[in-house]
This record gives C-alpha cells, sequence and structure tokens, in this order.
C-alpha cells in the first residue's frame, strides 16, 4: 500500500484460541477491493443483460451479499450464512430502466 489514503480498515472477530469476543482490525488495499468490486458489477450487469436474452423474462433486481475479509478478499456469502448477520454488506442491484419510470 502506498498511501494511506488507498487504505480501507477492516474490523472482524479475533478467533484465536488466546482470544474470547475480540475484535482485530487489519489495514486493506482499497485499490485492491474497488477492483474486485468492480468485476462484481460486472458480473451483475452481465446477469441483466443474459436475461434480457430469454424470451419473456426480465430481471428487474439482483440483491448480494458481500464480505470483505482482513485479507481485503471480497467473497460473496452464501444464503443462510452465519457472516450475513456479522457485518455482511448487502448489495441490491435495481435495473435503471426501471427506476426511471
Amino acid at each position: 500500500m502506498s498511501r494511506l489514503d488507498d487504505a480501507i480498515w477492516i474490523v472482524e472477530e479475533d478467533t484465536s484460541k488466546s482470544s474470547i469476543g475480540n475484535k482485530k482490525r487489519a489495514l486493506v488495499d482499497a485499490t485492491s477491493v474497488k477492483s474486485q468490486m468492480r468485476e462484481l458489477l460486472r458480473v451483475v450487469s452481465a446477469m441483466f443483460d443474459q436475461a434480457d436474452e430469454l424470451r419473456g423474462m426480465k430481471l428487474s433486481e439482483v440483491e448480494l451479499t458481500v464480505e470483505i475479509n482482513a485479507e481485503g478478499q471480497v467473497s460473496l456469502v452464501s444464503a443462510g450464512s452465519k457472516t450475513a448477520s456479522r457485518g455482511a454488506i448487502t448489495l441490491r442491484f435495481t435495473r435503471s430502466d426501471l427506476q426511471d419510470s
């Protein structure tokens, strides 16, 4: 990381045996997180486009839950995961042409 401006703090549970209920902070490269989120947005856009190609189907909304770990890795959280209740980020994408009407 070149500058503190290009970093974000991630707080996660310290799961080491010597720690009970403590949190730890990690400085993560924001440029890497942005790049991974950009790729996630590209995939969501492709999902909308793919639905448009199917006859009689129009995808109006996609909701995804993501988590950023202490290493800065962005991951999708599976449905029913315990992670979703402890600080994951829920992103809801709605088609822009539906918002305008």
